[in-house]
Order: C-alpha cells, then structure tokens, then sequence
C-alpha cells in the first residue's frame, strides 16, 4: 500500500503542478520504484521504465511496459521480439487524471540478487539478455556508469537513467 500510495500522491503533485503553472501544462513521467525491507522488495511501477532482476546466472524483468507495443503483445498482435527496443506510445503515466493504475509487486531476496531500476533510455539499448546479465555482473558501484555509457555508445537518444542494488548477507 505505500508503494502504490506513493506513486499516487506523486501523480497527484505533478497534475497539481501543471494545472496550477501554464509552464508545465501537459507535464507527466513514468515511475518504477522498489521499497527493499530486510530480505523483500516490493516494486511499484508505470510506465516504460523497469526493475530486472539479476539472480546468479538468471535476468529477469520484473515489470511490464504500459505501451502501445505491449498491449498489442499481450492480445497476440505482435510478437515480443519485433517490439523490443523500439519506441511505443506510453499507455500509462503519472500526471494526468485523479488516479493512475499502478503495478505493484512483492518478491522476496537472497543474498547475492541485484535489482536495475531503469528508462527506456537505456533498455532501449540492451540488444540481448547478455549484455544485461554483463551489467548486473559489475562491481554494484561502477554498474550504473557503464549501463550510460553502454547506452551512450548506442546512440543514446533519450534520459538515461540506471539504478543498481545489490542484496548483501547480513
């Protein structure tokens, strides 16, 4: 309930915001968060942006895009592959409306398992699951300058944002 309840409020702020100041009229963004207690995390998310998580030798995504693309995926229009790394209306965002459908999902961690919170800045980006694996493979502190510059390299046209956590023993 946090999770969701936060990104709700955040919504809020930024309608607010537009509303009130003709400067940001029409403003919204997407939103993925993860709220980690001890070993569990729970993610909220909508939008493009994603969680993966990196678990030894496996990398999943966690959450799902609200765009275009992959609601026609969804209702078997498209196959996932042709719709990866290509831009898509975004189905969901934060800033407009009183309420926004979020996602939210609880995992629970082991030590070891690193998560990436990320744009389509980067995602975009990502042409295969093992140059992923390889970013969740670096030291937690240089990951998130190389995921940049990996995107960079590739064109990077879009914000490039890259967070990652990594589950340590304790």
């Amino acid at each position: 309930m946090l999770v969701h309840d936060a990104i709700q409020g955040a919504s809020l702020a930024i309608r607010d915001l537009a509303q009130s100041d003709l400067r940001y009229e029409g403003m919204c963004t997407t939103a993925t968060v993860a709220l980690i207690v001890h070993d569990f995390a729970v993610m909220g998310q909508v939008g493009d942006s994603r969680v993966y998580l990196g678990r030894g030798a496996d990398v999943r995504q966690l959450t799902e895009d609200h765009t275009l693309h992959n609601l026609q995926v969804q209702r078997g229009l498209l196959k996932p592959h042709p719709a990866r790394g290509r831009k898509s209306p975004i189905t969901r965002v934060l800033g407009r409306g009183d309420a926004v459908e979020v996602d939210v999902g609880a995992l629970p961690l082991m030590a070891g398992d690193r998560l990436l919170l990320c744009s389509d800045g980067l995602h975009e980006y990502l042409a295969n699951d093992d140059e992923l694996q390889g970013l969740l493979r670096l030291d937690v502190h240089e990951a998130a300058p190389a995921a940049i510059r990996h995107a960079n390299a590739r064109g990077g046209k879009d914000n490039i944002t890259a967070l990652f956590v990594e589950l340590v023993a304790g």
